[in-house]
């Protein structure tokens, strides 16, 4: 006696069904995807308007602090080292770069962590006339060992210290 499988084909709704399941999964799927593309650019978003804001009260500071408002200017534009200053001047002008660096470190680890695009090594803590002044050459050994390392091997690197 022959034996005969019976072969089970599926009914057209439950055809139907199947598809519109599958239809239903990949629609998810792209919400899924548009929602994490528009988390990401809210979170790129926050994380410049969060460096701006660092960056610009920085600036308030170093302009409506008296002594820095001082200091500055001669830090930046004279070729004075540490040793011309007062202890006190000394102290001021160490935290004032140390804040300044540690700005740029903060630019430059979230463009490593691609939550802000790479635009120019000014950004970064390259180039600056801040970077390069004999002041902050004689502080760099101070200040270094406050950074993670991959930021002072570019930060070195960029600015020749």
């Amino acid at each position: 006696m022959a034996r005969t499988e019976s072969v089970h084909r599926p009914s057209r709704g439950s055809m139907i069904r199947e598809a519109v399941t599958a239809l239903g999964v990949v629609l998810g799927l792209v919400f899924v995807g548009v929602e994490i593309r528009a988390n990401t650019a809210a979170i790129q978003g926050a994380t410049l308007q969060g460096i701006s804001d660092q960056s610009m009260n920085l600036q308030m500071q170093f302009a409506t602090d008296e002594h820095l408002v001082r200091l500055m200017p001669q830090i930046i534009g004279d070729s004075i080292l540490p040793s011309d200053l007062s202890e006190e001047d000394q102290y001021r002008a160490l935290v004032a770069y140390l804040s300044i660096v540690r700005v740029a470190e903060n630019r430059f680890q979230q463009a490593g962590l691609g939550t802000v695009p790479y635009e120019g090594a000014e950004q970064f803590g390259g180039g600056s006339v801040l970077y390069t002044t004999p002041y902050l050459r004689s502080l760099w050994p101070l200040l270094r060992g406050n950074f993670a390392e991959p930021f002072v091997e570019y930060f070195e690197v960029t600015n020749g210290l």
